[in-house]
């Protein structure tokens, strides 16, 4: 006999919600695993385009690898007009760079309950916030949004999880 506990509540508890602006995700595909020039790759998107601040990687058809590089900085300017508008994205050679925001939140124990992303999903869909790209580990949950999207995210978001205390305190003002 097995036991399945679930933890659920109205409110989520979180130890905040955090917001990075002014962001670019570089997006390529790899080679199939394996492939040593896939690697070498992959160090060349980051070198000298900024701190790094996020990877999020999956193996797509075929074995090949599709990996996004969340890293600070504006999508560079290279000979045309970079992109500022939500969504927009320019090739450089087989790179895409898409200007993003990121948000995310810690919480106690996110990794072993159900329904946190779907929670957080719900409440930035029905803001009209649609995220590009969203990445569970451990305690967080990083979402990464369209440049612009991080005040209505961040409210959204504050009517679905809450940092305790930090009410209470606000009400005291």
């Amino acid at each position: 006999m097995e036991t399945i506990a679930v933890y659920w509540e109205p409110v989520i508890k979180t130890y905040g919600i955090v917001e990075r602006t002014g962001l670019r995700m570089l997006s390529a595909t790899l080679a199939a695993k394996g492939d040593s020039q896939a690697e070498r790759s992959l160090d060349r998107l980051v070198q000298g385009r900024g701190e790094l601040v996020l990877i999020l990687a999956g193996t797509v058809r075929d074995g090949h690898r599709r990996v996004h590089l969340v890293v600070s900085g504006a999508v560079e300017n290279q000979g045309g007009t970079a992109p500022t508008q939500a969504g927009s994205a320019k090739k450089v050679g087989t790179l895409t760079e898409t200007a993003v925001d990121l948000i995310f939140l810690q919480g106690p124990h996110y990794g072993d309950r159900y329904g946190i992303l779907e929670t957080a999903f719900r409440a930035l869909l029905s803001a009209g916030v649609s995220p590009l790209a969203a990445s569970c580990c451990g305690s967080c949950i990083y979402l990464v949004l369209p440049p612009g999207m991080t005040p209505p995210a961040r409210g959204a978001l504050s009517e679905v999880f809450v940092v305790p205390g930090f009410e209470e305190s606000k009400k005291g003002r």
